[in-house]
C-alpha cells in the first residue's frame, strides 16, 4: 500500500503538472461526459450511432453540430501533441474524488474507490498516446481510506465450503451470504492507501473491431445506475477483450460484440486464507 505521503505528492504533482490539459479522447468509464454524450444522441444533436448498452465507449462527443459544452467539446479532436504524421499525445483531465461517510461504508458506480466510514479520497489522471491502429491509455487511479470501525452484525461469520474441508469466513465478510460469494463489509481494521491501474488498457483497432489488453471497467446494458453485467461498482480486472469499439453497420443493420477473457481471485477478507 502506498504511504498517504506519497499519495499527496502525487496529488501535488498532477496538479501541477497536468492541470492547463484538459484533451478527452473518449467517454471515461461512468463519467458525467458519458451522460452528456448520452443526452446529445437522444435529443438528435449529435449523429454517434452506439447504443451505450456495451462500454467503455470510444466514440467521444465530437459532433458537427452545435451543443451547450461546445467549447469543453470542440467539434474535431485536437491531440495535445502530435510529433509525427501518425502519433498523437494527449493528457486526461484529472479527477478528485472525496466523501466523509458517518455512519456506515457508502457509494456506487464508484469503481476502485471504497467509500468506508469516515474520509475517502481518490486522485487519477493519465495520458493516451494513439499511433496508427494503436492506442495506449493509462489512467491509474491513487486513494486513501480512513476506514472508521463500524458494527459489522450480531451473527458469527459462517463457514465456507474448500476443497479440503470447511473454514470460517472472514471477520469483515458479510454474514448473511453464507460464505456463498466474495463480499467484503470492511476492507481491515485500519486505515490504507491503494492503487489501481483503473482504466488503463493497450488496444489495436482496425474498421470498427478492437484487440485489446485491458483493466477498463466493463458495463452492460442501457441503464444508467444498475447494469445487466459487470459494472462500475468495482475496480477493473486485467482480461482480453476482442470486440467493436463503434457499430458495424451492414445491410441487416448495425452490430456491436465484444468477447471477453479474463479472470478474478479471491480478496484477502473472503475466509482469511492467503491462497
Amino acid at each position: 500500500m502506498l504511504p498517504l505521503k506519497i499519495i499527496i505528492l502525487l496529488l501535488f504533482f498532477s496538479f501541477t503538472l497536468f492541470q492547463p490539459v484538459v484533451s478527452q479522447s473518449s467517454f471515461p468509464s461512468g463519467d458525467k461526459d458519458e451522460y452528456y454524450g448520452r443526452l446529445l444522441q437522444i435529443s438528435g444533436v449529435s449523429d454517434v450511432n452506439t447504443t451505450f448498452q456495451l462500454r467503455p465507449n470510444d466514440q467521444g462527443i465530437f459532433v458537427e453540430n452545435l451543443h451547450p459544452w461546445q467549447a469543453i467539446f470542440p467539434n474535431q479532436k485536437t491531440p495535445f501533441y502530435s510529433p509525427a504524421r501518425y502519433l498523437d499525445i494527449d493528457f486526461y483531465q484529472p479527477h478528485l474524488f472525496q466523501s466523509y461517510n458517518t455512519a456506515l461504508p457508502r457509494g456506487s458506480n464508484d469503481g476502485a474507490i471504497w467509500q468506508g466510514r469516515g474520509y475517502n479520497t481518490a486522485f487519477s489522471t493519465g495520458l493516451g498516446i494513439s499511433a496508427g491502429p494503436l492506442q495506449i491509455r493509462f489512467r491509474p487511479v491513487v486513494g486513501y481510506s480512513q476506514n472508521r470501525s463500524f458494527n459489522l452484525g450480531p451473527y458469527s461469520p459462517p463457514l465456507i465450503r474448500v476443497e479440503d474441508g470447511r473454514v470460517t469466513a472472514s471477520e469483515f465478510a458479510y454474514r448473511d451470504f453464507r460464505g456463498a460469494i466474495d463480499y467484503v463489509q470492511r476492507f481491515g481494521d485500519d486505515a490504507y492507501s491503494w492503487f489501481d491501474f483503473g482504466d488503463s488498457s493497450v488496444e489495436l483497432r482496425y474498421a470498427g473491431i478492437r484487440a485489446a489488453f485491458s483493466n477498463e471497467r466493463i458495463w452492460t446494458g442501457p441503464s444508467l445506475q444498475t447494469s445487466l453485467q459487470f459494472g462500475y461498482s468495482a475496480p477493473g480486472f486485467r482480461h482480453l477483450y476482442l470486440g467493436t469499439y463503434k457499430p458495424l453497420n451492414t445491410i441487416a443493420g448495425s452490430f456491436e460484440f465484444a468477447y471477453i477473457f479474463g479472470g478474478m481471485r479471491k480478496s484477502d477478507y473472503f475466509d482469511g486464507r492467503s491462497t
